[in-house]
């Protein structure tokens, strides 16, 4: 055993070992003997001695929180007529529970959490009747839990199977576990329903934990008569049915989360009942009908979700400000509609407010100002709201994140904005904003992403950027947006992730120093009026993937130098007026897939290396002057003059069999019919060829078909 901190430097054998730290002795006046070693949280590192087996009046063994390898010691199971505490949590045995340990029926108290123990659940456990404590959590523990476990009903009181591999369903025999206070089986591989009858554990049971597993079948109706709960996990899984009415009878119940199951029907408004509630969870689910309108009742609540239940319905009560513990309301995805009531901006402690993708219309009232606490977010996009922007978002000087895109604001973006000094993400893409961009928003020093994207923005950019040197997104396109682009912008070094001036009227030429942009990810700058040549400086772009230069006035040659955009994979080039050859360099990157350079003024051979061979013609389409003359392409072109030339031959062919036949044919029938009466030869000569051969004239053309074949291709 390793002790890297020195934890062990008291154990010297010149000191009697009950004075050793983390040695505890028995307080008897006869001979000294070990009760306990308590040497959890020591950094401790190796494996556990055999020799452990030989403190045989040992009770108490704590080792946890080190670093403790290999097996567990078979020689624990020695221990069998003292030990009634172990835990060799949080270390790193492996291996399957030793079988030995089956004889220490004395046990208590059993923590084997977080290790990498492994083999089936150990079903001697269920003999440890006085066991109040088991925990074999974090382990890959197989297999189903024993049906018998409830043979434990008069001791236990903390079960925890958390993380592990278990599969099947809980047994119904742990309802008798009448003294429980504690079950953990989340995360695991258990199905199936829940068992129906909790009632055996209502005055005990303070702490559920079912959540990240796969139940199924309906919330079972008697959980509401556990009156200590406090907390109720049973988020998920694949629960159905409705929330029964009956959890409005667990008074204590500070944490309940149904969110991400089946769950349909009505929220119970019995549930306001719970004034403990801390965190109400219901999102993700089928629910219907509206929020409460008692929701106000629920005073020490901080966290309401009831976001992504598409079919919920109505708008915000006007009690929500009862709710006056609230730090994060959401309620996105949902069909809530309506102006928002003025009660919900005296929530003076909310921190994250989420209404994106809802039916809410109306104006955003100047009252936003009020919520002085939002931190987080405010995210407000993709509903009905009008007007202009209220300049009160100013007075947010802590939130980080704001989202007003996909409303139908209008009028200019308010200067006020620039107050948000703590804002990193801010997205104001609405149809109806004109105006330009606001010089006071280089006073955004921590904004990492800027969005304002189709709107009526005109005039140039400004030339604000020298202090937004933490921007790793800067998207404006779709806009009105003139002139060349500012020099603070083309020096904006850091921008990490995309730079999109697509769709708008900028002139100019293409800045050079874009060349210096290592780390970013994405350039789009189709749809303008960029005249000059594309910058050789691009090569230094080694971290770009995607470059989007289509639909501008670009002239010249194309930079050799764009073969060293190691990272590319995505080149558009097309609707500019490029001149000259395509360099064989692009064809050599190795992540390249797209490439478009139709509609140029490109001449001279298309190179046959890489990416160039994969490519359809419509990438070269045109230029006129574009041509495949390779060795390769000629071999191309004339295989295909071949093919089409047999092609032809094999059409011409089956002509010329076609009508041989039909000619054998016609004169088989003229010479049969000079036996036949005179009325029948006339009407024999006039009756039209129906193409039906006899059996024998089929199979002579048949023949004569079979020695032209080899001609087709």
């Amino acid at each position: 055993m390793q002790d890297p901190t020195g934890a062990l430097a008291t154990w010297n054998v010149s000191t009697h070992f009950c004075t050793w730290d983390g040695v505890l002795c028995s307080n008897t006046s006869q001979q000294q003997q070990v009760k306990g070693l308590l040497l959890d949280s020591r950094q401790l590192k190796g494996a556990l001695s055999p020799e452990i087996g030989n403190l045989l009046t040992l009770s108490y063994l704590n080792i946890s929180n080190n670093i403790f390898h290999g097996s567990i010691p078979r020689e624990l199971g020695k221990l069998a007529s003292s030990l009634t505490h172990l835990d060799l949590s949080h270390n790193a045995f492996n291996d399957s529970v030793p079988a030995s340990l089956a004889n220490c029926t004395l046990l208590t108290f059993l923590d084997l959490n977080t290790n990498f123990l492994s083999g089936s659940f150990p079903e001697f456990i269920t003999n440890f009747t006085q066991l109040s404590y088991l925990d074999l959590s974090s382990n890959s523990i197989t297999g189903n839990t024993p049906r018998d476990i409830g043979l434990l009903s008069a001791s236990l009181q903390f079960f925890q199977l958390y993380n592990t591999q278990l599969t099947g369903s809980i047994p119904r025999s742990l309802m008798n576990c009448s003294k429980l206070v504690w079950l953990d089986v989340s995360n695991s591989l258990l199905s199936e329903a829940l068992p129906s009858d909790w009632t055996r554990l209502s005055s005990t049971l303070e702490e559920l934990n079912l959540d990240n597993s796969g139940f199924s079948g309906n919330v079972p109706e008697t959980l509401g008569n556990c009156t200590m709960l406090t907390v109720l996990h049973l988020h998920n899984n694949s629960l159905t049915g409705e929330i029964p009415s009956s959890l409005g009878e667990l008074r204590s119940l500070q944490d309940l989360k149904l969110y991400y199951n089946h769950l349909s029907g009505p929220v119970p408004s019995s549930l306001t009942n719970c004034t403990h509630l801390v965190y109400f969870e219901l999102s993700g689910n089928n629910l219907t009908g509206g929020i409460p309108e008692e929701i106000g009742r629920l005073s020490l609540v901080e966290w309401l979700t009831f976001s992504m239940n598409p079919l919920l319905e109505g708008s915000i009560p006007h009690s929500i400000d009862g709710c006056t513990q609230l730090r994060q309301l959401s309620l996105y995805q949902t069909n809530l509609e309506g102006v928002l009531p003025s009660s919900l901006f005296n929530l003076s402690k909310l921190e994250r407010l989420s209404l994106e993708d809802c039916a809410f219309s109306g104006r955003l009232p100047e009252l936003v100002g009020n919520l002085s606490s939002l931190s987080i977010k405010l995210d407000v996009s993709h509903n009905n709201f009008e007007g202009p922007i209220p300049a009160g978002l100013g007075k947010l000087s802590n939130l980080q994140g704001l989202y007003l895109q996909g409303n139908n604001f209008e009028g200019h973006l308010p200067h006020q904005l620039s107050e948000l000094r703590s804002i990193i993400e801010m997205d104001v893409s609405c149809s109806l904003i004109s105006g330009t961009i606001p010089t006071s928003f280089s006073r955004l020093a921590s904004l990492s992403k800027l969005y304002i994207r189709n709107t009526q923005i005109a005039g140039p950019i400004p030339d604000i950027f020298a202090d937004l040197q933490n921007l790793q997104v800067l998207d404006l396109s779709r806009n009105m947006l003139v002139g060349s682009i500012p020099q603070s912008l083309a020096t904006l070094y850091n921008l990490e992730l995309i730079l999109d001036l697509s769709s708008n009227r900028l002139t100019g030429s293409i800045p050079s120093s874009f060349g210096n942009m290592v780390r970013l990810q994405e350039m789009h700058l189709s749809g303008n009026m960029f005249t000059g040549r594309i910058p050789s400086a691009f090569g230094g772009c080694v971290g770009m993937q995607i470059l989007d230069l289509s639909h501008n006035r670009l002239e010249g040659d194309v930079p050799d130098a764009l073969g060293e955009m190691i990272s590319l994979e995505h080149l558009d080039m097309s609707h500019n007026r490029l001149s000259g050859s395509l360099p064989s360099s692009i064809g050599d990157l190795p992540k390249l897939i797209s490439l478009n350079v139709s509609y140029n003024m490109l001449e001279g051979v298309i190179p046959e290396n890489g990416v160039y061979r994969t490519l359809s013609a419509s990438a070269f389409v045109g230029n006129p002057r574009l041509s495949m003359d390779s060795p390769l392409s000629r071999s191309r072109s004339s295989d295909e003059r071949i093919h089409w030339k047999t092609r032809i031959i094999s059409v011409l062919l089956a002509a010329i069999v076609t009508l041989y036949c039909l000619r054998y044919y016609m004169k088989r029938k003229e010479a049969s019919a000079l036996d036949l009466p005179l009325w029948r030869r006339v009407f024999m000569r006039r009756k039209k060829v129906s193409g039906l051969l006899e059996e024998g004239e089929e199979d002579r053309c048949s023949n004569l078909e079979v020695e032209l074949r080899p001609w087709r291709l």
